[in-house]
């Protein structure tokens, strides 16, 4: 998205309004003082990935900057988890987690018909847990010690 403005900015890229929500967003007057924001000292990897919610705003609304970004974004994470399908085909579904996936079922649809492209068979499903307590599942299920009360302990304590 920030790389978006750069391009509205420097009109080498479209126009988008993805530029007046950076600003706002990041509370400067201008696009260059954009630059000073990222690069600040107190700048954290949260706060730039917070900006990723005008990007599914605007992808939703219909700006095609924003929804380009999306698709592209969405293919990539898709040609990720095909490869690691061709790599383990027993393990053929994908849990989507995270901000983007909880919040846009637009990014859920595009990540979902991009990995089917690649992966047809695969089974896209949402996680009932974060994805730490996913592998700690898979090892009780590999080992034969999965019951529902040790479910019911790691819901109740991963926090």
């Amino acid at each position: 998205g920030l790389l978006a403005v750069i391009d509205a900015t420097e009109v080498t890229g479209p126009a988008t309004p993805l530029t007046a929500d950076a600003l706002s967003y990041f509370n400067v007057d201008a696009p260059r003082s954009l630059i000073n924001r990222i690069y600040a000292p107190d700048a954290t990897p949260a706060g730039m990935a917070g900006f990723a919610r005008h990007v599914l705003c605007r992808a939703q609304e219909g700006d095609a900057v924003a929804q380009g970004i999306l698709t592209r974004n969405m293919a990539r994470l898709a040609r990720s988890a095909a490869r690691l399908i061709a790599s383990a085909p027993e393990a053929d579904r994908v849990g989507l987690y995270g901000g983007v996936f909880q919040h846009s079922e637009l990014a859920r649809a595009l990540f979902t018909q991009a990995l089917h492209s690649l992966a047809p068979d695969a089974e896209v499903c949402s996680l009932a847990y974060p994805p730490e307590l996913g592998a700690l599942i898979h090892l009780f299920k590999k080992q034969g010690r999965l019951t529902d009360e040790v479910l019911a302990a790691m819901k109740s304590s991963y926090q």
